[in-house]
């Protein structure tokens, strides 16, 4: 039998933040997640990728941003961001597998606590690695549970009844024999990430806004003339502060 995903909706939770609880043994998957969720029979997800939405592929998708669950089969994806900066936490606990794309919320339902002994920029920049070098243990103190880990770039899969889990890589190397391609496949790609967020299939409207790019903190229309264009933007006060700090 597939494995089911089941919701809880909690209110108290931010908006897009989720935790999935899977029973190893029977594949049942319990969601809680805020508000702001896309949850369907077999798939959920809180962000956008380059492809229709409604058949809800992100898990293959060459551009997904956000983090979601994929059933595939007999096999349950949990799939992090292709952006190397935003990745999912998990841990094992007996016959559980915990997933959470928040590290404070999967803190939080396991009762683990961070070691204030242990200096966790080892865990912060371990992405610089690489997707496929870097170390995925996440130091927690926990009775039960030696370590979280922590999963970027390629989905975590799991399959009811296997005693470990394995990692896919959704995307393959594309060719960039110059700097116009590399333009028309930004262009194209944006076009295609305009249609999943606006798409009418949506029951929750998402809204997309581009981020400062500069020392300046101005932010940055896509250089490409066919790019769809952002009608919003934000800029963030501690980041100026940062920058100041560090000057």
């Amino acid at each position: 039998m597939s494995p089911r995903l089941h919701y809880r909706e909690l209110a108290q939770l931010p908006r897009l933040a989720w935790l999935a609880v899977m029973d190893r043994d029977g594949g049942d998957v319990l969601v809680y997640h805020g508000p702001a969720l896309e949850c369907r029979d077999h798939w959920m997800v809180e962000g956008t990728w380059d492809d229709d939405f409604r058949p809800g592929g992100f898990h293959e998708s060459d551009h997904f941003f956000g983090s979601g669950i994929r059933v595939v089969g007999d096999a349950v994806h949990f799939v992090p961001s292709s952006a190397p900066v935003d990745g999912l936490f998990c841990a094992e606990r007996r016959r559980e597998l915990l997933v959470s794309n928040s590290l404070m919320l999967l803190l939080a339902f396991t009762g683990a606590r961070l070691d204030p002994d242990h200096d966790y920029r080892a865990e912060t920049y371990a992405i610089r690695q690489g997707a496929a070098h870097y170390r995925k243990a996440f130091t927690v103190l926990h009775p039960e549970i030696p370590a979280f880990s922590q999963v970027y770039d390629r989905s975590l899969v799991a399959i009811p009844g296997e005693q470990r889990v394995a990692f896919a890589a959704p995307r393959s190397a594309v060719a960039v024999p110059s700097y116009a391609r590399y333009r028309e496949l930004v262009a194209a790609a944006l076009l295609r990430l305009h249609r999943n967020y606006t798409s009418p299939d949506r029951r929750v409207p998402l809204a997309a806004g581009p981020t400062p790019t500069s020392p300046s903190g101005s932010t940055a229309e896509p250089e490409s003339t066919t790019a769809p264009r952002s009608r919003t933007a934000w800029a963030s006060p501690r980041s100026r502060s940062i920058r100041r700090a560090r000057a």
